[in-house]
């Protein structure tokens, strides 16, 4: 919570697979009533224990699956969020499904249940219905990223740090990392996603190590922070500043997107952006 900027720091529950572990050996079945009852029971002593951790409501949200298919999501996800909701309506759910719904009354159902859609940043910008369907939503809406991107070959700097300004194109505000440190020990001969881990546990000692990954994320993220400035400033300055800070966003992000393999674009245009901020918010 101390970190700059203006965020504020969530904590991620994931529960996947609820439905069938909840119960455990019993005959309770997902979704008759008595699962229903047995999982207000199990949210309110959830509830009660991160009540007690400090945390609050907002400080908090539940992801119940990952990366639904539309079958997944019409079985399980949708009947378990809205079942949620009927007994803990305060919990916020978040969905990273890249999925569009066919279905006019299954995709309403699907928007009412979640508080926040978090699709595959790949996934939209192959697909050109995803973005335009969650949007109707009207929900928060961040992306995650999940190629595999290992190896010198790999463009990391496209992967991460460009990942702001490409949200910034599709109007989102926000990203989602998928995994931030799930590597186990990228010492040993297990190399399970040493490919998507941003940080982990140094070889000998009790310190953790930022990846060349992380590094690029972190100033992806502080490029994003400076969008948000920037746009900051304008409003407060009026509408022609506004419409100047448009155009040089549109005029920054065209140039980044043109060429990947320039690393230096996004801190060119880092500068010309802070020079901007510091002139609309000079006395």
């Amino acid at each position: 919570q101390d970190a700059p900027g203006n965020e504020h720091l969530t904590w991620a529950f994931a529960v996947s697979g609820i439905a069938e572990k909840l119960t455990g050996d019993s005959d309770i079945r997902f979704p008759e009533e008595r699962w229903e009852q047995v999982l207000s029971d199990w949210l309110r002593r959830l509830r009660d224990v991160i009540t007690d951790l400090g945390l609050q409501d907002d400080d908090w949200y539940m992801v119940l699956a990952d990366e639904s298919s539309e079958a997944a999501l019409v079985s399980v996800e949708i009947p378990l969020a809205e079942m949620i909701k009927r007994v803990a309506p305060a919990i916020k759910l978040s969905c990273n499904t890249s999925t569009v719904i066919s279905d006019t009354l299954l995709s309403i159902r699907f928007f009412r249940a979640f508080d926040y859609l978090e699709p595959n940043l790949d996934a939209i910008e192959t697909n050109p219905y995803l973005l335009d369907w969650v949007k109707m939503s009207r929900k928060p809406i961040r992306t995650y990223r999940c190629k595999a991107v290992l190896g010198r070959s790999k463009n990391l700097y496209d992967y991460y740090r460009v990942w702001g300004w490409r949200n910034h194109q599709h109007g989102i505000k926000g990203t989602g990392v998928w995994a931030y440190s799930e590597v186990g020990n990228p010492w040993s001969k297990n190399q399970r996603c040493v490919h998507y881990a941003l940080t982990c546990k140094h070889k000998s000692l009790d310190q953790v190590l930022h990846s060349r990954r992380y590094e690029f994320y972190r100033e992806g993220v502080d490029d994003f922070r400076y969008i948000l400035a920037l746009k900051d400033a304008a409003a407060e300055a009026g509408p022609e500043a506004i419409n100047q800070a448009e155009a040089l966003l549109q005029e920054a992000t065209a140039d980044i997107l043109a060429d990947l393999n320039d690393t230096a674009r996004c801190e060119k245009w880092r500068l010309r952006i802070a020079k901007e901020i510091r002139r609309l918010r000079k006395p």
